[in-house]
């Protein structure tokens, strides 16, 4: 199966009903979650109605007519109606019929903050430092190289699983952060409060204060990007891969120059919040994040892309033939990414699906910390991070 066709199937897959008991182990500073069989369910789609599950399975999921037997063999994947079972061969999916998928799950690894550390501080949870802590929120120093929240491949692997596990609640973050940003992350107690923060920070009442440390000397005066944002999503056609266009906005400020190494620090107010919004606009102007996987030109895997992301600001403006021609080259680039990834083919023994290959510690990494957040009556601020500190006078 395609690498585009996997993340589809996972992206599917994580937005179901997951009953499943987990176990976790670190191992060269990198937190694993053991292999477990984890049973999915929700209700049918609407494009899936009067087909088999096994159609579906080759038309929509790709799959080979052996995969899609061995997996109905194996009960792996079965139509419920009225809570029984029918034949995913021969009887065709019907309104509010349930589709439940049990399947071995491989979370990548992410980088294990260091809990030691974290003990010393004033507050902690699941080692997580908290910065601040009421009966409506919880405000904690992100570590880099952890999700959010599930997505993908990750679910257990995530900030709110481990703070589930640790608390014995949920709590819902009221923004986001990437895998590899660290710093201000603010996780409600209930929905409510969290739609409240989201308003705040929608409405701009709430200001963001982001560390980066990138590449050159920044100018020493102010600068403000209004270069607009779009994303591009591989796993998606041709017509839908690349989202709308949308305005955005960020002020950035030099805090330091370091001679010798040619880096900066800078401070970066983002007045919107779009996708990698602060890490485009510093490629855009010339000073990428110093160790940007992706928006660094010189850190990428995929250069055709990166370059792609940082040359145009609208991808409107491109001629359709164009556009397909760029499209088509995008997924030959991240196919052929995919293909070196498992050079091994190692596979796990029980499900015989290929094992995911451990990244380095830096590739969990990044150079840009949610430093600050303040409105009139909050105020959240961590410390400088250790990547910053020799930018401090």
């Amino acid at each position: 199966m395609s690498s585009r066709l996997k993340l589809t199937v996972k992206h599917i897959a994580y937005n179901m009903k997951l009953n499943c008991s987990v176990d976790y182990y670190v191992q060269n500073g990198l937190r694993k979650i053991k292999p477990y069989w984890n049973t999915r369910s929700s209700y049918v789609k609407g494009r899936w109605l009067n087909k088999t599950i096994a159609q579906v399975l080759k038309d929509e999921f790709h799959l080979t007519e052996l995969e899609i037997q061995t997996r109905i063999k194996n009960g792996h994947c079965q139509i419920l109606r009225d809570n029984v079972a029918v034949d995913c061969n021969v009887d065709l999916i019907q309104n509010k019929d349930v589709y439940v998928s049990k399947q071995h799950n491989h979370e990548p690894p992410v980088l294990q903050w260091n809990e030691e550390a974290s003990s010393s501080q004033l507050t902690n949870t699941a080692g997580i430092p908290v910065i601040y802590e009421d009966s409506k929120i919880l405000v904690t120093n992100k570590p880099p190289g952890i999700p959010v929240h599930p997505t993908a491949y990750y679910y257990q692997n995530t900030l709110t699983e481990v703070l589930k596990n640790s608390l014995g609640y949920r709590v819902f973050p009221c923004h986001r952060l990437d895998k590899i940003t660290s710093g201000i992350l603010i996780f409600a107690k209930d929905q409510e409060t969290a739609g409240k923060f989201q308003a705040e920070i929608r409405d701009k009442t709430m200001q963001k204060f982001y560390l980066a440390r990138v590449d050159g000397e920044f100018p020493s005066t102010p600068r403000t990007s209004t270069s607009p944002l779009f994303t591009f999503e591989p796993k998606k056609s041709l017509k839908g891969a690349f989202s709308s266009v949308k305005e955005a906005e960020t002020v950035f400020e030099r805090i330091g120059y370091d001679r010798t190494s040619n880096q900066s620090l800078v401070l970066c107010k983002p007045l919107t919040g779009r996708t990698h919004q602060i890490r485009i606009h510093l490629a855009r102007l010339g000073h990428p994040i110093v160790n940007d996987p992706f928006y660094n030109i010189k850190n990428t895997s995929y250069p055709k892309r990166t370059q792609f992301m940082i040359d145009y600001e609208d991808w409107n403006s491109i001629p359709a033939e164009k556009l397909e021609y760029l499209f088509n080259e995008f997924i030959d680039e991240i196919e052929m990414v995919w293909r070196g990834l498992n050079n091994n083919c190692d596979v796990c023994g029980e499900c015989g699906e290929e094992l995911p290959v451990d990244p380095s510690i830096k590739q969990l990494i990044l150079y840009l910390h949610a430093w600050k957040y303040e409105s009139d009556d909050k105020h959240f601020q961590t410390e400088y991070p250790i990547w910053a500190q020799g930018f401090l006078p």
